[in-house]
């Protein structure tokens, strides 16, 4: 059984609701304003079930001037049109302009309905229909089914049943896409049951039980109740006519626009896209300012010309659009572009990608990035998104970021990467990189180890893994770590760097010290020893060290080295002298597991004869490594304090 979508066209008051109600039975002018004028002003909603078994949900779109917006509402998503056409009036501008906006949403199936033939004779229709088929040439329509029609007596009705179940059985559904979307074309109370909204199903699939959101304020709702074609259902997927009974939904908190979905997706004011332009379009400037409309969205924008091509059977160009509202639309959506004054429809095309860079530069190299992806191909997706955020960036995350379907790509993706991309493999995803990403990379990590080995040119250490992914700018992750492995893997292959402990120093640094420098180091080191349990004063060193003719730039050298062979502990910018605080530690730690009450700063103090300012910067370094904990006044030993101290006795 298939399931599809049907929308009319054509010119105002040329029978298009009555068609639908003699194939349907249901009339879809239901507002007294509709019947009292005689035309659709909203869209109208019917379904036809087929001998068959298929099913047919019929969208009656407005055919007025004033109304276009509403009819490209109706428009997306269905599957087939039926271009109404009055037998006795013909071709009429909305016909042409309606037939071009199904043209540029690229509507695919269709046929023609002369309605009203009962008001001439055979000869006035034998001359519209060839009128019509003229008209129709180069078309998606070109070559359908005229079939000829009255609503007022019923002829033709018939075969015109029999023309929709020839035409639905012939037609191919496009793959529907995993994500649930509904752009919402009505919104109503029902006493009893609250708000219930309308729409046609874009695509993807969702049960009454799962969670479904209002986009783009991404707010969660809870279905109640789902209809498709008047019946109660539990499920509704793609090609559904459908209404739903929404809890936590207010008509006050609805704008049109507005879709729902079973997953959030992030809004965009910023487009790049293909555009078809209608023939009668004469000229388009650099920048544009138009009207936006994709599903229910409509939006001023402005509408930047990236290239132009023309030739003699069509005008299209790549462009960015710049909206001034919000929007939520993926790649592959349809759009249609009318001018400001609303008269005149200019084209229709294909969203590219929903969240470009903001184009300041036209260059040759992005007009082949976006005409590569205009061809929908995944793996010039990827490699786009790729050189888009100049950052390690791993398959699985494009492929749910841009929503590509992991059937599409396959592993000749690494086999074909283009010249500009290298690709690292984790144990489970593959991660891609420009490589001249990369080459800044492994720049960026010389420089930060050689800058380092510049203020400390005493130390043997370098710079560690955590330093280097904060020195080259690329966020923590497991891509990142994995890049940053690979290119230091690489500079080691070159010798421009080599492993010192945790370390990374380059391959032709030394920190060996002259006889000289030594007795320096010595020096200083011996003024935290002997400072015994007071508090080393700062400013007494740098005096002292003076007089033994070590600068304080000098100075500040020593003391990294010394923390970093931890002969010192820095502690909250003061240093002790690591034999101090190593005994101060075990005398704690043996007291503690004997005092299960813990021990107060006080009591610290005399346990190791001290002042109170070095009790306090050490209990902080004992709290910090984990061996002890406070609990309000007192410190205790932690289960790691006890292993630490059995693993020393």
């Amino acid at each position: 059984m298939t399931n599809l979508i049907l929308g009319t066209a054509g010119h105002i008051d040329h029978g298009k609701t009555a068609l639908i109600k003699s194939l349907t039975g249901f009339d879809c002018d239901t507002h007294p304003a509709e019947k009292l004028r005689g035309i659709t002003i909203n869209l109208g909603f019917s379904h036809l079930d087929l001998p068959n078994g298929s099913s047919i949900g019929i969208v009656d779109v407005p055919g007025h001037h004033d109304f276009v917006n509403t009819m490209i509402a109706g428009a997306h998503g269905i599957d087939l049109l039926m271009l109404v056409i009055a037998a006795d009036s013909g071709i009429m501008p909305q016909t042409v302009e309606h037939l071009q906006i199904a043209q540029a949403l690229k509507i695919k199936y269709g046929l023609v309905v002369l309605t009203k033939a009962d008001l001439v004779d055979e000869d006035s229709i034998s001359l519209v229909e060839s009128e019509v088929k003229e008209f129709l040439k180069n078309t998606f329509l070109d070559g359908c089914k005229i079939v000829k029609v009255s609503a007022a007596t019923g002829d033709g009705i018939d075969q015109l049943k029999d023309q929709l179940v020839e035409l639905a059985s012939t037609i191919q559904k496009k793959e529907s896409s995993e994500i649930f979307r509904m752009y919402i074309d009505r919104i109503f109370s029902v006493s009893g049951f609250g708000t219930v909204v309308t729409g046609s199903v874009l695509g993807g699939m969702i049960n009454k039980s799962d969670c479904i959101y209002l986009l783009p304020s991404s707010k969660e709702l809870r279905i109640r109740r789902m209809e498709r074609h008047g019946k109660e259902t539990e499920q509704i997927n793609s090609g559904n006519r459908v209404s739903i009974n929404l809890s936590g939904l207010n008509k006050e908190e609805f704008s049109r626009g507005m879709l729902l979905s079973d997953r959030i997706i992030l809004p965009t004011t910023l487009l790049d896209a293909k555009l078809k332009l209608f023939s009668d379009v004469k000229n388009i400037r650099a920048w544009s300012d138009i009207i936006f409309l994709s599903g229910t969205f409509k939006n001023q924008a402005k509408m930047r010309l990236l290239k132009l091509n023309e030739t003699e059977e069509e005008k299209s160009a790549l462009v960015q659009i710049h909206l001034s509202e919000p929007c939520v639309v993926l790649r592959g959506d349809k759009f249609i572009v009318r001018s400001t004054s609303g008269l005149q429809t200019l084209g229709g095309g294909e969203i590219i990608d929903p969240y470009p860079l903001h184009h300041k530069k036209i260059t040759q190299k992005l007009i082949d990035q976006l005409e590569k992806i205009t061809e929908a191909n995944s793996a010039e997706i990827i490699f786009y998104e790729v050189r888009k955020r100049r950052i390690p960036v791993s398959i699985k995350s494009i492929i749910a970021e841009c929503y590509l379907r992991q059937a599409e790509i396959d592993e000749s993706i690494l086999i074909s990467l283009p010249e500009d991309i290298t690709a690292v493999n984790t144990y489970d995803d593959t991660y891609l990189v420009l490589k001249s990403t990369k080459e800044k990379i492994k720049s960026r990590v010389i420089i930060s180890i050689s800058n380092y080995h510049k203020k400390n040119p005493l130390v043997a250490k370098g710079r560690t893994n955590e330093e280097l992914i904060s020195a080259v700018g690329v966020e923590v992750n497991t891509g990142s770590e994995f890049i940053l492995n690979t290119v230091l893997d690489e500079l080691i292959t070159q010798k421009k760097i080599r492993k010192v402990e945790d370390t990374w120093s380059l391959f032709s640094h030394s920190a060996s010290l002259n006889e000289s420098e030594q007795e320096r180091v010595k020096f200083v080191e011996n003024y935290f020893k002997n400072s015994r349990m007071q508090t080393p004063l700062m400013s007494e060193l740098i005096n002292f060290a003076r007089q033994k003719g070590i600068d304080e730039k000098k100075l500040k050298q020593i003391l990294v080295m010394l923390v970093e062979e931890n002969r010192l502990y820095r502690i909250d910018g003061d240093h002790l002298h690591s034999s101090i605080v190593d005994k101060c530690r075990n005398v704690l730690l043996n007291y503690l597991n004997y005092n299960s009450t813990g021990i107060t700063v006080a009591g610290f103090r005399d346990l190791v004869k001290g002042n109170r300012k070095i009790s306090l910067l050490m209990l902080n370094l004992f709290d910090n490594e984990g061996i002890t904990f406070r609990e309000r006044d007192v410190r205790k030993i932690t289960e790691s304090g006890k292993k630490f101290l059995l693993h020393n006795e």
